[in-house]
């Protein structure tokens, strides 16, 4: 997008060219954070956030569970355990409920 004369980027502006220089003419993140007179690690987190944006918009939901990966994949038995549990403990949750409200 060419700029008129006089007229300086918008801070979006500037991150959409940031993010065209990178993306498409494949400048680094170094030379681009030099070219732009700002901190690298401003720079790289700026992209990485506009990325992440644009997965979201696209429908790419970024999900990741938190904590540590699993070492051992969890089985469909131990699956099917797990949800048990967490069920009764549901049940007993809405059952004192109902006994605190009066209604058992």
């Amino acid at each position: 997008m060419p700029r008129q004369k006089g007229r300086k980027n918008t801070p979006q502006e500037t991150i959409d060219e940031i993010i065209r220089l990178h993306m498409v003419e494949g400048q680094s993140v170094r030379q681009l954070s030099e070219q732009y007179d700002m901190p690298f690690k401003t720079l790289r987190n700026m992209i990485t956030r506009e990325n992440n944006k644009k997965k979201q918009f696209a429908g790419g939901k970024i999900t990741h569970r938190p904590g540590r990966p699993r070492v051992r994949p969890i089985t469909t038995e131990q699956e099917l355990e797990l949800r048990v549990k967490q069920l009764e403990r549901e049940i007993e949750l809405y059952r004192s409920f109902l006994q605190a409200a009066g209604r058992r």
